[in-house]
């Protein structure tokens, strides 16, 4: 008991925090002093007193209690809590005068409420025990530590049940000890803790967490805009927004919280919703929802799985939806913009089960509606078809991708990523490779293998690639192992040109199938080429090694590319921006255009040059972490890498004198086309802006 005592002292100034009550009083003359004394000296208990404070005993207890200690939440006898009879008597508190005396003297006569002293009531370890096991789910022990002061090496509940519920203590930040016992004077007066009884025979009895607001005779419904305001003003809404303030506090309490709440049929009179869609991506990792929602005010709405996972449609992002407007053009509802459909991001989701759409009131929890969990698969390609599925004017493609499908698909594509680590990668040879190339030439392949012999007729008789290079080829799909393989054999024994193919056990696409082929390179040179690029001449490498190494400033040169027909394909990338859109593009401001009509006519930096045909120093390439794989199916990836270069300090240079031929995107065209394609790429686009947008805006090279 002693020990007790001088812990309970050592918490005085958390008791003045508990009560908020001004401890600074106005002091007392001796003489109001000595009435204060003869009106309380006779209800004062001071062995109780003595008891449940440490004072010496050569120290006036009466005297301490009226000077000191009731400032510090001390009771004067066991009949008498100095804290709740200012917590229901706040006009008192304003006073500053001495509770007990303030009861005694006029507050008896007036009938003020009343509340027993809880230091009176010890309970056993046994009880104790039992109480922590009740409420340690519950317990936010986090903000128990931080909004009281309780230090780490003291026990979080059993402080709080020993002492801090009689401090008026809070457990969490969603139940108020003293609102409870005000609200059940019955339990307030059997000293029972307060919320190990709400846990238990609270809920059992239905007896509410919060007290219903007094209101005049209300009307048997509200409209809503009534009832949003209703809403507002409530308890339920207040302790609400403080959880949502944070989502550490949310995670802790939310669904604690409102499993506690009353589950009210139907949903609340200013909202209205309807969930149609829960599907799921890459195994719960990412996920979204989408549905309609008319309300009034601020309504607070989230889905929620079986787990306990909690997604507030806050920040979803509004879908147009003409229907929904239209069918609530005459209702009670101010609906004003058709932007009512909602679609919401959902993370780390179960991947079975149902997704259940709720809203809160001033009455408790609403069910607007539950949904089948839909498992998509990990795919990247299946992820946007689906996505790409929500229908969205094509002007707001750009901010809807940016808000929702850009963060869906980085999480699924780096997942898919993840795994290429503990793939298996067959490499076979061909021939015997230079021992000590200069240059490694990394050719991805999709979707056909015919062109190899092509670009073989041109290397077999290139003595600077016979005997300066290593070829490699990267197979991409898996459709061309069987053809290649039976193939690859006969190429090598009719042209006598060395090479390699790797396969790496899936598809990588372009950036992946370039930066497995680097794996395997060994050249300090690394020219990415694509299968459809084939040159017009000898020696055209050689050149374009001699223009990489005229300075350490230049980080990556390319080729002017031409079509089948001599004209202009690529002279080099400027970034244009599509105001239609909301996005830059990558624009070839020469293509269509003859040879002579190049504006360069001579190697020049630019703000970024194709990946059909590009040489970097492996130096440089490691030291930017290769191609970003990032992107979906293609586009971007070549700009990207030369953004990346530049952010270095490095220089992009487009060497016209070089000229090879390119049958742009003969195998690209095979991954689709149409609406979805203009997707991809308004999709890639974005995600190039928001890593670029400071070097796109600004100075082009």
């Amino acid at each position: 008991m002693t020990q007790e005592k001088n812990e309970l002292n050592t918490q005085t100034e958390e008791v003045a925090d508990g009560l908020e009550y001004e401890t600074s009083v106005t002091a007392v003359n001796d003489e109001d002093l000595q009435f204060i004394k003869t009106v309380v000296e006779e209800e004062f208990d001071e062995d109780f007193y003595r008891e449940h404070t440490s004072i010496e005993k050569n120290i006036d207890a009466l005297t301490h209690f009226l000077e000191k200690g009731w400032k510090e939440g001390e009771d004067p006898c066991e009949w008498f809590s100095v804290a709740a009879y200012l917590e229901l008597n706040p006009d008192v508190k304003k006073t500053q005068l001495n509770p007990f005396f303030h009861y005694l003297d006029t507050g008896k006569d007036e009938n003020r409420p009343i509340r027993v002293s809880q230091k009176k009531f010890v309970h056993s370890e046994t009880e104790l025990q039992h109480a922590a096991h009740v409420i340690e789910k519950d317990f936010d022990e986090i903000f128990y530590r931080e909004e009281y002061g309780i230090p780490k090496s003291v026990d979080a509940i059993e402080h709080y049940l020993k002492k801090g519920w009689k401090l008026g203590f809070n457990p969490n930040i969603w139940f108020s000890t003293s609102k409870y016992l005000n609200n059940n004077l019955d339990v307030a007066n059997s000293g029972v803790e307060p919320f190990s009884h709400f846990l238990t025979d609270g809920l059992n009895e239905k007896r509410p967490l919060y007290s219903s607001p007094k209101h005049k005779a209300a009307p048997e419904s509200l409209s809503p805009i009534e009832a949003a305001a209703r809403f507002a003003n409530s308890t339920v809404c207040e302790v609400a927004n403080k959880l949502k303030s944070s989502p550490e506090l949310v995670e802790r309490n939310w669904i604690n919280w409102t499993s506690k709440l009353k589950t009210v049929d139907g949903a609340p009179e200013f909202v209205k919703a309807h969930l149609e869609f829960a599907v799921n991506f890459a195994g719960g990792k990412e996920g979204v929802v989408l549905g309609w929602l008319v309300a009034e005010g601020a309504p607070i709405v989230w889905a929620e799985d079986a787990k306990g996972h909690v997604w507030f449609l806050d920040n979803a992002y509004s879908t147009r939806r003409a229907d929904v407007h239209q069918a609530f053009l005459k209702s009670s509802f101010n609906c004003i913009s058709e932007e009512l459909g909602f679609a919401q991001r959902i993370q780390n989701m179960s991947q079975t089960g149902s997704l259940t759409l709720k809203a809160l009131s001033h009455q408790g929890v609403h069910i607007l509606g539950t949904k089948d969990i839909e498992n998509i698969g990990s795919s990247p390609v299946q992820a946007a078809h689906w996505l790409f599925g929500i229908p969205t004017a094509t002007p707001n493609l750009a901010e809807r991708f940016t808000k929702l499908d850009l963060p869906i698909m980085e999480t699924i594509i780096a997942e898919q990523r993840k795994k290429y680590v503990t793939l298996k990668q067959e490499v076979a040879h061909y021939g015997t490779c230079s021992k000590d190339p200069g240059v490694s030439i990394i050719i991805p392949l999709y979707g056909r293998i015919d062109f190899i012999e092509s670009q073989m007729v041109c290397f077999s008789s290139d003595n600077f690639i016979n005997q300066n290079c290593e070829i490699i080829y990267v197979v991409d799909d898996p459709a061309l192992l069987s053809e290649l393989s039976t193939t690859a054999e006969q190429l090598y024994n009719l042209y006598k040109v060395p090479f390699k193919t790797v396969w790496g056990s899936t598809n990588r696409g372009f950036s992946g199938a370039n930066n497995l082929g680097a794996e395997h390179a060994t050249g300090d040179l690394l020219l990415f080429l694509n299968s459809d690029v084939f040159p017009k001449q000898n020696g055209w490498l050689e050149a374009l090694k001699q223009e990489l190494l005229k300075s350490d400033k230049i980080g990556v040169v390319a080729p002017r590319l031409t079509f089948a027909d001599g004209s202009i394909q690529h002279a080099g990338i400027e970034f244009k921006k599509r105001t239609d859109l909301g996005i830059y593009i990558n624009h070839h401001p020469q293509m269509g255009l003859t040879p002579e009509l190049d504006a360069n006519s001579s190697s020049t930096a630019l703000p970024a040059v194709t990946g059909a045909c590009m040489l970097i120093r492996r130096s440089d390439f490691d030291a930017i972490d290769g191609w970003d794989t990032g992107y979906l199916i293609g586009d971007f990836e070549d700009s990207d890498l030369c953004l990346k270069l530049r952010s270095k300090g490095k220089e992009c240079v487009y060497t016209p004198n070089i000229e090879l031929t390119h049958l742009e995107r003969q195998s690209f065209n095979l991954t689709g086309a149409g609406d979805f394609r203009m997707k991809v790429v308004i999709l890639n686009a974005v995600r190039h802006q928001e890593r670029w947008n400071g070097l796109l805006a600004g100075k082009q090279n």
